[in-house]
């Protein structure tokens, strides 16, 4: 963890490069502009040999929304951006898609009362929550003892 703006690269210099990472980003997306989280990503790319990332966002729909009214603007954040295709980020900055992820695994869901999941599933677990909120997992183009571009991966899904 730093505490630094990581939109201006100064994270490069306390964090040492040429190592792998894992790097998880929980409610960061959003406060980025779409072009500095390109940059950022594709920084990560590299700065470390190989980078697994797992990150949430908004959709495009849960962005439009928080327009009108949302806790972010608190922090002086007026605008957010959301995001429908992980494939169109991973071509920008060099990243390979590996998946989406659920926000909640069936497993915990299924260890709620019956009421519990019909409630949570359609607040929380269902379409519309999958139209607001997504968790993406990413890659670095290059892993260790192989060379795998992102049109490569695709093939082999």
């Amino acid at each position: 963890m730093t505490g630094t703006d990581m939109r201006i690269g100064e994270w490069k210099a306390l964090i040492p490069g040429g190592q792998p990472v894992i790097v998880v980003m929980e409610g960061v997306s959003m406060y980025f502009k779409p072009e500095e989280f390109v940059c950022l990503l594709t920084d990560l790319g590299t700065h470390f040999s190989e980078v697994r990332l797992l990150m949430d966002c908004y959709s495009t729909r849960a962005a439009r929304l928080s327009r009108m009214g949302n806790p972010i603007r608190e922090t002086g954040v007026n605008q957010v951006w959301g995001m429908d295709d992980p494939e169109t980020l991973a071509v920008k900055t060099g990243l390979v898609f590996v998946q989406e992820h659920d926000m909640t695994p069936e497993c915990c869901i299924r260890q709620l009362s019956f009421a519990e999941q019909m409630i949570f599933r359609q607040l929380y677990a269902g379409r519309l929550a999958r139209g607001l909120y997504r968790l993406y997992e990413f890659r670095s183009s290059q892993e260790p003892g192989q060379a795998v571009s992102p049109s490569q991966n695709r093939m082999r899904s």
